[in-house]
C-alpha cells in the first residue's frame, strides 16, 4: 500500500461514503476534473489494489462497471498513522486542529464519549 495523492483521495472519499459507483456517478460528485480523469484514477486505484470492480450493471441505457473500496478507512488511517506509533494522542490533537467542520466534530465528540463509556464498563 502507499500514500494516495490528492485526487485519489477524493476519489476515495466519495467511495468510502458511497458505493458501489459508477465512473460517472463519481465524476458528478467530484466535477472539477473530466470524466476521463476520473477513469485514469480509477485505473490506478485499482491497479494499487485499493478499489475493485464490485459489479457491471445499467448505468441508464449501457452497461458500465461499479466500483468498491478494497480497502476500509480505517485500514488506510493505520497505514497512514502506522501501526508503531505509540503516540496516539499528538496523531489525535493533529488531525482534530486539521478539522474544518463542525460537523465532524461533533461526530468524533459522540466517539469519544462512546468509548469512554465501553472503557468504564471494562
Amino acid at each position: 500500500m502507499k500514500p494516495l495523492t490528492k485526487k485519489e483521495s477524493e476519489v476515495m472519499n466519495i467511495l468510502w461514503k458511497e458505493h458501489p459507483l459508477s465512473a460517472s456517478q463519481i465524476q458528478k460528485r467530484y466535477s472539477e476534473l473530466s470524466i476521463y480523469s476520473i477513469q485514469q484514477l480509477i485505473q490506478r486505484l485499482m491497479d494499487t489494489g485499493f478499489i475493485k470492480v464490485e459489479c457491471i450493471d445499467y448505468s441508464g441505457k449501457k452497461l458500465s462497471r461499479f466500483f468498491a473500496p478494497n480497502v476500509s478507512l480505517p485500514e488506510y488511517i493505520e497505514y497512514i498513522i502506522g501501526k508503531e506509533t505509540k503516540n496516539y494522542k499528538d496523531t489525535a490533537f493533529f488531525l482534530v486542529e486539521k478539522m474544518e467542520s463542525k460537523e465532524t466534530l461533533e461526530e468524533l465528540e459522540k466517539l469519544v464519549q462512546k468509548r469512554k463509556k465501553e472503557l468504564e464498563e471494562k
